[in-house]
């Protein structure tokens, strides 16, 4: 472990770094707090965002001092020189990500925990630091950028519980329900109809429940696909069943075109389902009561191609911004349909969504290898 540098080795070094005036324009128009560390991994330089984030208002507050001892980390007291020297420190993230980034010299980010303590009061953050080394004039330095994702990881553990414990509520509701119907008195259809129709309306719960879990974990990469093979003319007559008794198929036909064998492939079921009854869903919504949807599978060279086809015609601004994140025509609490289709479709299945629109109608389509691809690690 290096000794730390003299407060003139210290000062030295500030207006060495201060002298770039590249690096404090470029912090300034960033507003990112970004770091300048010395060998010893001492504080050489510090953006003004740091400085305004951590309350040091002066350069003296600083100069000289490590990361954890700026930020006020509260096993700071415990090592025998301070940040870097306690036995917690040999787990932090952000010392870690400083020693790795010095002994391979290369850029290397991390994710570090961190309790402070300012006062009598502690608080918990979460931050991602990213550490790059810096030869300037034959010294070398770590150029450390900061980014508090305290908010972004309590978000994440908050959503995880709640899906946790809302799937578990409208799973039991669900299935409570069932056995109610099975129960019911089939002499008395008004009770049947109504336990019936409840049963079903927590099936669409619990289901779109799971489908927008699906989807912020395919937004986060933590979707792990579930490859086992299928019969995909069997699942599209699956599909078109479950939403002909869905309150989009009522009063509307949907017609079914299928090869008359079986027609195999190799896939996620439940997510390739999610992406066919969104495709349907998107279709029947779009048409009104009389009118009729089309929904096909075929062997095409390759693989497998599932099309979805109604009467109605999108306009060519609405086609240009379809596949986008929250965009929709309907209310302005939609917007998932689509965007859940090409995110599911190719990011977790490894297949193509396409679209085409014009006066003969609208037709989506998902194009699935026969075997999926092989999941990056």
């Amino acid at each position: 472990m290096l000794s730390r540098a003299t407060p003139n080795q210290l000062w030295n070094d500030y207006e060495l770094v201060q002298s770039q005036a590249s690096l404090t324009q470029f912090a300034l128009a960033l507003n990112g707090q970004i770091l300048v560390l010395n060998e010893q991994r001492q504080i050489i330089w510090a953006s003004e965002a740091f400085c305004q984030s951590w309350e040091l208002g002066q350069t003296q507050d600083y100069l000289g001092r490590r990361f954890g001892e700026a930020l006020g980390c509260c096993h700071v007291p415990q090592g025998r020189d301070g940040c870097g020297t306690s036995e917690a420190c040999s787990v932090c993230g952000a010392f870690r990500t400083l020693i790795d980034s010095r002994k391979q010299n290369k850029r290397v980010v991390g994710e570090c925990r961190l309790t402070i303590q300012r006062g009598n009061s502690s608080a918990a953050l979460d931050l991602e630091v990213s550490s790059a080394p810096w030869q300037l004039e034959e010294r070398s330095f770590l150029v450390v950028s900061i980014q508090d994702i305290s908010h972004e990881k309590r978000r994440k553990t908050l959503e995880r519980i709640f899906f946790h414990d809302v799937v578990n509520s409208a799973g039991g509701l669900h299935g409570a329900l069932q056995i109610l119907t099975e129960m019911v008195d089939l002499n008395n259809s008004d009770s049947r109809d109504l336990l019936t129709l409840s049963h079903r309306s927590s099936g669409d719960l619990l289901d779109e429940i799971l489908a927008f879990r699906q989807l912020k974990m395919a937004e986060s990469g933590s979707l792990v696909r579930n490859s086992e093979p299928l019969d995909a003319a069997s699942l599209v007559r699956d599909v078109s069943d479950k939403m002909r008794v869905h309150s989009v198929g009522h009063q509307k036909t949907i017609t079914v075109i299928v090869p008359s064998d079986s027609l195999p492939l190799v896939s996620d079921k439940l997510l390739l389902q999610r992406v066919l009854v969104n495709m349907l869903k998107n279709a029947l919504e779009a048409i009104h009561s009389g009118q009729a949807v089309t929904i096909s599978v075929e062997s095409v060279k390759g693989g497998v191609r599932f099309a979805v086809h109604n009467p109605g015609s999108i306009p060519h601004d609405v086609q240009l911004q379809i596949f986008q994140r929250s965009f929709s025509t309907k209310s302005p609490d939609r917007g998932l349909g689509t965007y859940s289709m090409k995110l599911l479709g190719e990011s977790v299945l490894g297949g193509r969504v396409t679209f085409i629109s014009g006066p003969e109608g609208t037709e989506f389509t998902l194009w699935l290898p026969l075997e999926p691809p092989e999941e990056s690690a």
